[in-house]
């Protein structure tokens, strides 16, 4: 039944009126029961664990539940089933709902982590290691860890894969194709983005079990080049957690930033300024109300990826672009010129300005109406020549005149034979 509560003098006061909604908890592990015994009860405590079994036994027949069956069922008070209330959600194994009218209507069980993943915890594991102790603590690293017994009548005959022909048959072409291919997301770098409006109060929205490095250097990166802000950033992920707030959608989460309108404007805002984020830099160079598409976005993300360009490089790559093409933005164009640019080891803005000073200006024959002009700069084969017509005298003019007439007497005559 749904809880109404209030906080008065620092107690939470309950009022039953309908039912709770339950949901079971989802992607649950085989070894749930035990990772909850030995790892997270010294944390939550003895009543806290039990409120979570009674909640997923319920929720394996029922998906409703009643204030007045939890009290019976945990046999204690309104004061105590708000405190395991509590500690379920604050190691991430319950959430918990309300409506516009403050009334709690639903109760969502989260899967326990297994026991690899509480130790690799950043914070569940030190939690543990400060409560229990080292001497506790390292026997159930021990006893999680697996372990292969070994046994004097059994001979192990399993077939290894061999990586001969792999090693004989892969290049140093192909190795680095694959690395431009799957890009590293665990080697933090300097991106500017506001983390603390970010992770503001943000504890149920983007749990810790989800800041690990390599997720959070790729928030930064994806909001540096998709140009939004944290607080946008913020929006786009909640939309992008899966499977009880377990795991993030980047595919999902990078669909939205394709096509978002709501690009981050600078405080100042600066033509000049070649740092900022790409698809912002790009936006500010559209004129009236054209936008930047989602190719053109997509085709950011893959340079910077693939290059590892910083933002000043990529945006004076995309600048030149627009400039060598009447202001359109070509990407095949703009791929080769990035590939030209890593293929001479170009790594900053001045050395990029330099270099581009030094391309020839190809110009296309398409510009031109009349197929007589040609352009300076197009290089013509030896063995054309241009040659000026000349007028011929009147005697030139009399002699083909009488030549004309012969041939046309002589052509008379032939036919009449």
């Amino acid at each position: 039944m749904a809880i109404v509560t209030s906080v008065i003098e620092n107690q939470e006061l309950y009022r039953t009126s309908q039912a709770m909604q339950l949901v079971q908890a989802s992607n649950i592990s085989a070894t749930w029961w035990s990772d909850l015994s030995l790892l997270y009860r010294p944390l939550i405590g003895p009543e806290a664990l039990q409120f979570y079994f009674i909640l997923q036994s319920v929720a394996l027949y029922r998906n409703d539940v009643s204030l007045s069956e939890l009290r019976q069922w945990m046999n204690c008070s309104n004061s105590v089933l708000h405190m395991v209330r509590i500690r379920l959600e604050q190691y991430n194994l319950l959430r918990t709902f309300q409506n516009q009218e403050a009334e709690i209507c639903k109760l969502q069980l989260c899967a326990p982590l297994t026991g690899q993943q509480f130790l690799e915890h950043a914070v569940f594991a030190r939690a543990l290691f400060n409560k229990i102790g080292e001497e506790q603590f390292g026997n159930l690293v021990e006893l999680i860890q697996p372990k292969i017994e070994e046994n004097d009548h059994l001979q192990e005959i399993s077939q290894v894969l061999s990586t001969k022909a792999l090693e004989e048959s892969w290049t140093s072409d192909a190795e680095k194709m694959l690395q431009s291919l799957t890009p590293r997301w665990d080697h933090p770098q300097d991106y500017d983005f506001d983390w603390k409006t970010f992770l503001d109060n943000a504890e149920r929205l983007f749990p810790a079990r989800l800041r690990t490095p390599e997720n959070l250097n790729r928030i930064a990166y994806l909001a540096n080049v998709y140009g939004v802000s944290a607080a946008d950033m913020r929006v786009k992920l909640s939309r992008s957690l899966r499977d009880g707030r377990t795991w993030i959608d980047f595919d999902h989460l990078t669909s939205q930033l394709a096509t978002t309108t709501k690009i981050e404007k600078p405080q100042q805002a600066d033509p000049s300024d070649y740092s900022q984020k790409p698809v912002r830099f790009l936006q500010a160079r559209q004129k009236g109300n054209a936008k930047v598409l989602p190719s053109e976005r997509k085709m950011i993300d893959e340079l910077i990826r693939q290059y590892e360009f910083s933002n000043e490089l990529i945006n004076t790559i995309l600048d030149y672009a627009m400039e060598t093409n009447q202001g359109q933005l070509i990407v095949p164009i703009v791929n080769t010129i990035a590939n030209n640019v890593a293929r001479n080891n170009i790594k900053t803005r001045d050395e990029a300005l330099e270099f581009f000073s030094k391309a020839p200006k190809k110009i296309s024959k398409r510009k031109y109406s009349s197929r007589n002009t040609i352009p300076e700069s197009i290089t013509l084969p030896k063995w054309y020549e241009v040659k000026e017509s000349e007028k011929g005298t009147d005697e030139d003019v009399a002699k083909i005149l009488a030549l004309q007439e012969e041939l046309l007497k002589g052509g008379s005559s032939h036919g009449t034979d």
